[in-house]
């Protein structure tokens, strides 16, 4: 009996353990945009201490800058009321200001929470901080993306609702 509630308390604690540390934000400080071609509004590459990451915004959707996926480009035309060739249009002016504002060195906040998609290649969520403030906040008030998507409380928020 003992030896099965110690083998209990053992298992929780390695199986809590493995959640609380998801649940911790990695600050990463001096980041720089990496060029590719599969970077977007909304997700790109970055490297940071000399590893390389894909990250995707949390709260935000960019719109698409191709074709690859016509169900999501008609549903993001609904959504800003415009054509589907507008919706590539928003996104190519999305993708060209993400990159005009990650010119610079920038912070990167993530949990390395699982934002694979459509792609094979391992992706995070991540808020990403510029010296102009949270690079989502900037796409959505310059109308170049939408709050929508994986939700999370960013370090200093009361809520992911205040955070949205």
């Amino acid at each position: 009996m003992t030896r099965t509630i110690l083998f209990i308390i053992v298992a929780f604690s390695v199986a809590t353990a493995g959640l609380r540390a998801q649940e911790k934000w990695t600050k990463l400080e001096h980041c720089q945009l990496v060029p590719d071609p599969g970077n977007d509004g909304d997700s790109f590459h970055v490297r940071a201490n000399e590893k390389e990451y894909i990250f995707r915004l949390y709260l935000v959707d960019a719109p698409e800058t191709d074709a690859a996926d016509p169900a999501r480009l008609i549903e993001q035309s609904k959504y800003f009321g415009i054509s589907v060739p507008q919706v590539i249009e928003l996104g190519e002016a999305a993708k060209e200001f993400t990159r005009d504002k990650l010119a610079e060195p920038f912070t990167v906040l993530t949990r390395m929470s699982n934002a694979m998609g459509r792609s094979n290649l391992e992706r995070f969520y991540a808020f990403v901080q510029t010296k102009y403030g949270d690079l989502g906040e900037q796409l959505v008030a310059k109308g170049l993306a939408r709050v929508y998507g994986r939700r999370a409380i960013s370090p200093g928020a009361s809520s992911s609702a205040a955070e949205r």
